[in-house]
């Protein structure tokens, strides 16, 4: 967009009022665009193999929520960021996650998280900043440590030049396994430079901790984890492989090879009756005086069998020259009358994975995967909640292992961004007024002068007078919670700005001094509300043709 701007002569404090408001335009658009968040890409995932890396070129702010999620025997560093002597390192290690930072003629700090992650499962690790206290918070999984607040590690919430726009951020820096994408550590292609670097679903399998040599605690074994059975038999994870024990319709070394109809070739006998069960096996049911899997035995005449004492279909025989009888369980039971059904969740590995709960049915388990963030047969399939728009309210939202993150829009907070954010802890007489544009509007409260928005500044109406509120040698003077300026010869109005006996009011300088002085981001305008010694904002310089007007009345 081109502006003609119409440049005259000016005063000093004119020309003053408008460097200000063209800095305050520019300081507006770089934070518009450090707080809002990209989005997730349509390469979210990837395989870093310990030479690898992405480089982003927009660096990350930690006044929002960073983070992402991991998967890994070894660990690494999952991302870092650096500028001049600034540094900050996320780094995943043996039983612990580590936060680190350094900056010039000061000492290398860290803070940790003792946590497990070197599992070969996907975790979560995020940095998410606390406006209400000020607070930067370490967080894996549900787990969380503080990091920094105003009376520990506070330079980490004014990171200063660390966050400069020359910052070099990079992501899975001798790192091996999988991450994810996650708030402002997105990888779209147009803003990732990538080395060896492999874009898609994890390739890691289950045995990936297992005779590693830099892994120093062995992971338990389950080569079930990702259902090779598919579903079609049950899984046998033995100590160096599995085995799937497939139903009657499939066949295969992963039951993938579908047989057809297992009741075609009459398997029951003595006419008994097939059916064919929804995941393949089939059952006989058998014609009085025959039992068995295939009805195929004929009831014993023997006095101890005519009492029937096997239960849940069980055989009964009297084996040659036993003097008792024996029964002959049917899949799922145990015992000497065929009386106890066999607990399968009561294994050592639990076969519903994810924090599924095993429930047992008879030669079977079902798994309930409710609040674990998985679905499937034993809760292995990630349930993706960002497929719902509302879940984030004012925020965006990323999709993780087993649940989602929310970045919130500025002006909103909470897990799922529906809160309106507090203004700035630690600025006193501030009062929320409600939020415009996705942004929360602070104002000063009684007493108090200063400017509404994202940067509060309210001050004593004293320190007010001190600063040069009142104009052209006027004197200022404070009643109750009003300001007053008493005005020298030849000077008139609220803060003495008109020359008396002036046809031409200098109220919209004033106002656009004040303004200038504490902007409001994301504004169209600023006015100076004198009766309560507020100001009240409602977007300032949002595009440059807004302050043209104002330039040109100056």
């Amino acid at each position: 967009m081109k502006v003609d701007l119409v440049w005259r002569r000016r005063g000093p404090t004119q020309l003053a009022v408008l460097w200000a408001v063209l800095a305050a335009c520019a300081t507006t658009l770089a934070v518009v665009h450090a707080a809002s968040p990209l989005g997730p890409s349509d390469q979210p995932e990837a395989y870093f193999n310990g030479s690898s890396y992405i480089r982003l070129s927009r660096p990350i702010s930690l006044k929002q929520l960073v983070g992402l999620s991991f998967r890994t025997c070894v660990g690494g560093e999952l991302f870092s960021q650096r500028f001049e002597g600034y540094t900050l390192h996320v780094t995943a290690l043996f039983e612990q996650v580590v936060v680190s930072w350094a900056r010039p003629s000061q000492p290398h700090r860290e803070v940790g998280l003792a946590k497990e992650t070197l599992d070969n499962r996907w975790h979560w690790v995020g940095l998410r900043y606390n406006s209400d206290p000020p607070s930067l918070l370490l967080e894996v999984d549900k787990d969380t440590q503080i990091i920094s607040n105003v009376t520990w590690n506070p330079e980490l919430l004014s990171p200063g030049a660390l966050e400069a726009g020359g910052a070099v951020l990079l992501v899975g820096n001798v790192f091996s396994g999988c991450i994810l994408e996650g708030p402002q550590l997105e990888f779209h292609a147009a803003s990732a430079q990538t080395r060896n670097v492999v874009f898609g679903h994890c390739p890691l399998t289950t045995d990936e901790c297992i005779d590693r040599k830099d892994v120093l605690r062995i992971q338990p074994k389950d080569h079930c984890y990702n259902e090779p059975c598919m579903r079609h038999g049950t899984c046998i994870s033995r100590h160096d492989r599995y085995e799937c024990h497939c139903t009657a319709r499939y066949t295969g070394n992963n039951c993938e090879v579908d047989a057809g109809d297992p009741c075609a070739s009459a398997p029951c006998q003595h006419g008994a009756r097939c059916v064919e069960e929804p995941r393949g096996s089939y059952s006989c049911a058998c014609a009085p005086g025959y039992h068995g899997a295939l009805c195929e035995l004929e009831e014993s005449l023997d006095p101890q069998c005519v009492a029937r004492p096997c239960q849940h279909g069980a055989s009964c025989s009297v084996p040659p020259g036993a003097d008792t009888y024996v029964c002959a369980c049917p899949p799922g039971y145990t015992g000497r009358n065929c009386e106890t059904d066999v607990d399968e969740c009561a294994t050592t590995v639990n076969p519903c994975l994810n924090g599924g709960r095993c429930q047992d049915a008879v030669n079977n388990y079902t798994c309930d995967c409710t609040g674990t963030g998985y679905s499937g047969a034993r809760c292995a399939v990630n349930v993706n909640e960002c497929a719902d728009a509302r879940v984030c309210g004012h925020g965006v939202c990323y999709d993780t292992y087993g649940g989602f993150v929310c970045a919130c829009l500025p002006g909103y907070q909470g897990a799922r961004c529906q809160q309106p954010a507090a203004c700035a802890s630690g600025v006193p007489n501030m009062v929320v007024t409600g939020v415009l544009a996705k942004q929360v509007t602070c104002v000063c409260d009684v007493g108090y002068y200063g400017a509404a928005g994202l940067a509060p500044n309210c001050t004593a109406l004293e320190a007010a007078c001190e600063a040069g509120v009142c104009l052209n040698g006027a004197t200022c003077s404070v009643s109750g919670d009003r300001l007053n300026c008493s005005c020298a010869a030849g000077y008139k109005g609220a803060y003495c700005e008109q020359a008396a006996g002036a046809g031409k009011a200098l109220s919209d300088l004033k106002a656009a001094e004040h303004c200038a002085a504490q902007p409001c981001l994301h504004a169209k305008s600023c006015q100076d509300l004198v009766s309560t010694r507020k100001l009240q904002c409602s977007l300032v310089c949002r595009r440059a043709h807004d302050f043209h007007d104002l330039i040109n009345t100056l």
